[in-house]
């Protein structure tokens, strides 16, 4: 068997080394594609952190593209002055307010039920916003066109409404938990009082006067579209009859005259 010299062995170990790091070496000396986009995104949530950073933003691009077509120019002044706009105003709020006490009657329980439902319906679209925004990445690098700051501008936009989204959607779901509790609270109120019980009981089984003909026929004769097009719109069954329903309802009921 043919020994190896030790110059030989310094070698081959060498070789083997660089074979190992030569991988790595390779991804050091390789820009990282993400690092533009990382930078690009960055410069985004800075421009929205305040009203100041925006309205600086905004006086930058307007004076940069001073010169350009007077329509366009005009264009992107009413784009930023929106956007600025949007940014100062205050997120919604979907608080219900002042819970009644309890033992809480009938109406005031069923409208904390109602302000659940329309709340869920409400986060249930913040979800989809958030869970699939709209386009909202930068280019690296300064706008270098009128056209390219417009694409800025609304993807700028699509960030804030991603963030507002977000923000609108933690403070709803704390506001569902704390409508659930008060119905909780409210049920087990219900549950250990006999008298809640027999109001309750009482209200669900009162007769109802029956309605004239001619009472019933003015609220048949509105279309079933329109109450669909109510509840569509997140109205309760009570507020599409008020609003929606009687007011056509009427003109049947009540004859023309003269």
């Amino acid at each position: 068997m043919k020994r190896v010299s030790p110059p030989a062995l310094v070698r081959i170990a060498l070789l083997a080394l660089l074979l190992v790091a030569a991988p790595a070496l390779a991804q050091q000396g390789e820009p990282d594609a993400g690092e533009p986009a990382a930078a690009a995104q960055s410069r985004v949530e800075k421009v929205l952190d305040s009203v100041d950073s925006l309205s600086a933003w905004r006086e930058q691009l307007l004076q940069r593209f001073s010169s350009a077509d007077p329509g366009q120019l005009q264009r992107l002044r009413e784009r930023l002055d929106a956007l600025v706009s949007r940014r100062n105003s205050p997120l919604r709020d979907f608080s219900y307010g002042s819970y009644p006490a309890l033992p809480a009657d009938i109406p005031a329980a069923l409208k904390v039920v109602e302000h659940r439902r329309k709340l869920n319906a409400e986060l249930d679209i913040l979800r989809d916003a958030v869970e699939h925004p709209a386009d909202s990445k930068w280019s690296d690098g300064d706008a270098q066109t009128i056209e390219d700051a417009l694409v800025r501008v609304a993807r700028t936009e699509h960030r804030l409404d991603l963030r507002r989204a977000r923000a609108e959607l933690e403070a709803g779901e704390h506001v569902l938990e704390d409508d659930q509790a008060f119905l909780d609270a409210a049920a087990a109120v219900l549950e250990s009082d006999p008298q809640q019980i027999a109001r309750w009981t009482s209200t669900a089984n009162a007769e109802i006067e029956p309605l004239e003909p001619d009472a019933w026929a003015g609220i048949s004769s509105v279309p079933e579209g329109q109450t669909e097009a109510s509840t569509a719109l997140g109205m309760s069954w009570l507020l599409t009859m008020r609003r929606t329903v009687l007011p056509q309802a009427m003109r049947v009921i009540i004859p023309p005259t003269g």
